[in-house]
């Protein structure tokens, strides 16, 4: 009896779904300082406006890109109403990215590549952006 117990644990443990596709963190990345960043992405944070919420604050992720097929996702820990981590889906092929809980908003997209920031509130409290480093990842396609 014991047996069938762990086996049917094993089991459960096993087929058990993360939830996700790939991990942020295990893509292919790189830091770029500012001025290494394409274009489009530059005046993103130069001229942020046309992203703000209607409420204040800035939107949690800017497509850049004229079609966007991607979508943030709040995944809730199984006790309370933490946040457990964010996960970033790709509606065109179904792909979802694990975004670790705490990475400073806004995600930016363009070109099959998500830029993250690694400071927070960067609007309010960066006075040159020359400064800012963005980690730069690979989505998969």
């Amino acid at each position: 009896m014991k047996k069938i117990f762990l086996l049917l644990l094993t089991l459960i443990f096993c087929s058990c779904n993360s939830g996700y596709d790939y991990k942020i963190s295990d893509l292919e990345s790189q830091k770029l300082k500012f001025d290494k960043l394409p274009q489009i992405v530059k005046e993103f944070f130069l001229s942020p406006q046309e992203f703000e919420k209607d409420k204040g604050g800035y939107i949690d992720l800017a497509c850049l890109d004229q079609k966007c097929y991607y979508k943030l996702e709040v995944v809730k820990t199984s006790v309370g109403s933490w946040v457990s981590y964010v996960k970033l889906i790709d509606e065109k092929t179904g792909l979802s990215y694990y975004i670790d809980q705490g990475i400073p908003q806004p995600y930016i997209i363009h070109s099959e590549k998500l830029y993250l920031i690694n400071q927070f509130n960067v609007f309010t409290t960066v006075e040159d952006f020359s400064t800012l480093e963005i980690t730069c990842y690979n989505l998969k396609s």
